[in-house]
C-alpha cells in the first residue's frame, strides 16, 4: 500500500501507527523512499512465527501459574527490531511519526516522543497476554490496540486534514474458531480492530476527510503466518494501485465492508 501511495507521488506530511502499524510507519519515517519501502517488505518476509510469536510450553505454564505476564516472550521480537533500527530514537524520524502505544494501567493513549524506537515500537505491539508490557521514558505501555489500533482520532488532534488509513485486514474464511489459546487471542484481537476501525471512521468522517485502502479480501492467511508475506505484499500493491486508478482517493469509505464477516462457505 505504501508502495503504490509513494509511486503515486501521495506523501504523508505525518504518520500514525499502532501495534504492527507502528513498526510500518517507524520504518517508514525513517526513510520515506521507494528503496525504504522495499526494506520494510524485506522485514517483513523476513519474519516468521518462530522470530515473532516464539510459542513455549514451559513460557505458556509459567504464565497460567502467574509466574509470567505473558504467554510469549519479547526477546525474539526485540532482537529483530533491533536489527533493522538499531539505536535510532523516535526524534531521528525524517517524516514525523507518532507511534501509539497505551498506558498499562488507565488503557489512555501514549505518543512516546523521545528514547528509542525499538522501545516505543515494542511497546506499542504489547498484545495483552500475549506479550508483556514494556518500560520506558513515558510509563509502562501495552499494546496502542487498547487505546486506538487505528489511531484516526490521534491524527485528527495532530493537525491532519485527510487521513489515509492502511489495514491490515483479517482472517475472513475461518470454518472454525482458532484452537491454539495465542493463535485464539490474535483473532479475537484482530475482530475487535476491525470493528473499532468500522466505529471511529462512523465517528470522525463528519469532520475530517478519512480515506481507507481496501485491504486483501478474502483474506486465508492467520495473523501469525508469515508465510506468505511476500505474496500479501505484492497483492495489496495491485490492489491499492488499482483502487487509485478507480478514484478511491476521491471516495468515502464503506464502512460496511470493514466489518467482520466470513467467506466459509
Amino acid at each position: 500500500m505504501l508502495r503504490a501511495l509513494l509511486e503515486t507521488a501521495h506523501v504523508p506530511d505525518l504518520v500514525v501507527g499502532a501495534s504492527a502499524g507502528a513498526i510500518n510507519a517507524a520504518y517508514f519515517a525513517l526513510d520515506p523512499t521507494l528503496e525504504g519501502i522495499q526494506q520494510l517488505g524485506m522485514l517483513w518476509t523476513q519474519c516468521s512465527t518462530r522470530t515473532v510469536f516464539p510459542f513455549s510450553t514451559y513460557r505458556i505454564a509459567r504464565a497460567l501459574l502467574g509466574i509470567e505476564s505473558s504467554l510469549v516472550s519479547p526477546i525474539a521480537l526485540r532482537r529483530l527490531l533491533e536489527r533493522h533500527f538499531g539505536d535510532r530514537n523516535v526524534a531521528d524520524a525524517v517524516v514525523p511519526c507518532h507511534i501509539v502505544a497505551a498506558d498499562a494501567l488507565t488503557g489512555m493513549p501514549v505518543t512516546p516522543s523521545h528514547g528509542r524506537i525499538v522501545d516505543a515500537v515494542l511497546a506499542s505491539a504489547a498484545i495483552p497476554m500475549v506479550f508483556p508490557a514494556v518500560p520506558t521514558l513515558d510509563g509502562l505501555l501495552i499494546d496502542g490496540g487498547v487505546a486506538s489500533n487505528t489511531p484516526i482520532e490521534v491524527a485528527r488532534i495532530l493537525g491532519a486534514e485527510r487521513i489515509v488509513v492502511l489495514p491490515t485486514g483479517f482472517t475472513c474464511t475461518l470454518r472454525d474458531p482458532p484452537r491454539h489459546p495465542i493463535s485464539s487471542l490474535l483473532h479475537t484481537w484482530s475482530l475487535m480492530i476491525a470493528r473499532q476501525l468500522a466505529d471511529e471512521t462512523r465517528r470522525l468522517t463528519r469532520d475530517t476527510v478519512v480515506r481507507i485502502v481496501p485491504p486483501l479480501c478474502p483474506l486465508p492467511v492467520r495473523a501469525y503466518d508469515f508465510s506468505q508475506s511476500a505474496t500479501l505484499i505484492a497483492q495489496a500493491y495491485e490492489q491499492t494501485l488499482q483502487w487509485l486508478h478507480n478514484g478511491g482517493l476521491d471516495t468515502a469509505p464503506d464502512v460496511r465492508r470493514l466489518l467482520p464477516h466470513s467467506h466459509a462457505g
